[in-house]
């Protein structure tokens, strides 16, 4: 039988960083907006991560930063998903590279197994101030 997995939110940070010698995951630099002075803009690498969980299934995970003005795609990536025990918890780290955003205004990440929503998120998209 086939249990999509449950998730444990999408968060935004810059990046991921493992410490194998204390046995740490550290989350550095969490945002909720990104700010550019140009358009298009193209975002620095950031990571969106998460944890799947209470899952039975195999399929297609797909993450999708999606313009709301326009319900365009901004960005995609997909991965392959197994999971045999539904005890089992899986933490995802989402390397986004080469995201370009068109135009300030809210955007839309969201994550899908096989095409069935599990979670989203807004992500705010704004003018850089001009420094005075």
């Amino acid at each position: 039988m086939t249990k999509l997995p449950e998730v444990a939110g999408l968060i935004l940070c810059n990046r991921m960083e493992v410490n194998t010698a204390k046995v740490e995951l550290c989350l550095a630099g969490l945002f909720h907006a990104l700010s550019f002075s140009t358009w298009p803009a193209v975002a620095a690498p950031f990571t969106v991560y998460t944890e799947l969980f209470d899952a039975e299934a195999e399929g297609t995970i797909e993450l999708k930063v999606m313009r709301l003005e326009t319900e365009g795609d901004v960005y995609r990536q997909t991965k392959w998903f197994v999971s045999t025990d539904r005890r089992l918890r899986f933490p995802l780290e989402w390397r986004v590279t080469q995201c370009r955003f068109p135009a300030p205004g809210r955007y839309l990440v969201s994550l899908r197994f096989d095409g069935e929503l599990l979670s989203q998120r807004f992500l705010e998209i704004k003018t850089k101030k001009a420094a005075p």
